[in-house]
Parts: structure tokens; sequence; C-alpha cells
């Protein structure tokens, strides 16, 4: 079976970087710069205002976006129940307390004692 690191063709679980060495900048008539002081910004600027410039190309539509839910039948759709408090609380209660729990490895003993704030 083959691993991340050799599909990547990486040896000893490095991995490959390239560095960005020069970039067009746009106060500068987009001339390409080098100066890796400006290098930074420049990304900023660009990330920092990709979404309103794409955003702005979307043609305005006079269409509400219920005209295309009109013909959706109950059982073609799924929503979720709302969770009581009592629910939150009786599951912090089903965990083991010798465990620890979740992605940072929560104490249990931590979950049950604040699970009224929890939930």
């Amino acid at each position: 079976m083959a691993t991340i690191n050799s599909l990547l063709h990486n040896k000893r679980g490095k991995s490959k970087t390239n560095q960005i060495s020069a970039l067009k900048d746009s106060s500068l008539n987009d001339e390409v710069t080098t100066n890796p002081s400006k290098l930074p910004n420049i990304m900023n600027s660009f990330f920092a205002t990709i979404g309103k410039k794409l955003a702005d190309k979307i043609p305005v539509s006079n269409i509400n976006f219920r005209d295309y839910l009109t013909n959706v039948h109950q059982s073609e759709s799924f929503f979720f129940t709302p969770v009581t408090i009592k629910e939150i609380e009786h599951e912090i209660n089903l965990i083991p307390k010798n465990k620890a729990f979740g992605l940072y490895s929560t104490p249990v003993s931590f979950l049950q004692v604040s699970r009224h704030v929890i939930s």
C-alpha cells in the first residue's frame, strides 16, 4: 500500500516546499518584484481582496433561491432535529470516567463538571 510520502516522492517524511521568489506587484504597474519584504504584503493583498472581486463578477439574478425549491418533497429532504439540554447532559454522563475525550483529550471529569455550561 502506498503512503502519502511515497506518492509525493518524498524521502524520510520531509515535505517539499517551493518558495515563492517573485510576484507581480500591482503598486508597480504589475512589474515583477523579488523583494522578499514585499512578497508577504502582495500575497496578503491578493487573498484579502479576491473574494470580493470574484463575487462582483457573479451576475445579478431576479430569481429567488426559493424558486428552486418548489418541487421538493419532505420525503426527499432531510433535517436535523433539535437537541435538548437533557440529551447533551445524558450523553456526557455516558462517557466512561477513566477516558479522555475529543480532539484535545479533554478529561471526562471536566466535561461532567461543566456539562450544564456546555449544554
